[in-house]
């Protein structure tokens, strides 16, 4: 019995994508709607763009979304969270070459007549530089993945038909329902 409900059930979700000529984006990022009343809207799903107005969720699933006219609605921002990755890469080479600045100004300073004292530092210079370089490497990259993962694009419509309409297809790009 199970089993059957199972089939129908998939089989009847199947038909309605299908039937209804629209593609699902199961991985649509959240949206946050800023609205003309000082009010905002948080971590909801941009289920479709439509003609005059957006239609919101806050889940993925075929439940009745919420319509907004576009005339309320000041900005929408999209977190996606794919900025992550930059966002450690250039933390983390920005920190390293911090690191390094800070390592060799941190090295003794020398006389110009003590030979010894500057090849000790050139031994251990290499390892402090080295030490510097990793851990504000690290903090750095840590710093920027967190920057790259709240990241957001902000999209301003102002309540004017005329900017919802030219940003139309980056929105689309971002809803549930293509």
């Amino acid at each position: 019995m199970k089993k059957t409900l199972f089939i129908v059930g998939a089989f009847s979700l199947f038909i309605h994508v299908v039937l209804s000529g629209q593609e699902i984006n199961r991985s649509a990022p959240k949206a946050w709607i800023d609205l003309t009343s000082n009010r905002t809207i948080s971590a909801v799903y941009l289920y479709q763009v439509r003609d005059s107005s957006i239609a919101i969720s806050n889940v993925l699933t075929t439940q009745e979304p919420i319509d907004f006219n576009v005339n309320h609605v000041e900005s929408i921002s999209i977190k996606n969270g794919e900025n992550v990755l930059p966002g450690l890469a250039i933390g983390m080479r920005v920190g390293a070459v911090i690191g390094g600045i800070v390592g060799l100004a941190s090295l003794p300073k020398c006389d110009k007549d003590d030979g010894w004292c500057e090849l000790g530092n050139a031994l251990v210079g290499q390892y402090v530089i080295a030490y510097y370089s990793a851990g504000f490497g690290l903090g750095g990259g840590l710093v920027g993945g967190v920057l790259g993962a709240n990241a957001a694009l902000r999209i301003p419509i102002n309540g004017s038909y005329e900017k919802y309409h030219k940003q139309k297809e980056k929105l689309r790009q971002y809803s549930v329902l293509k």
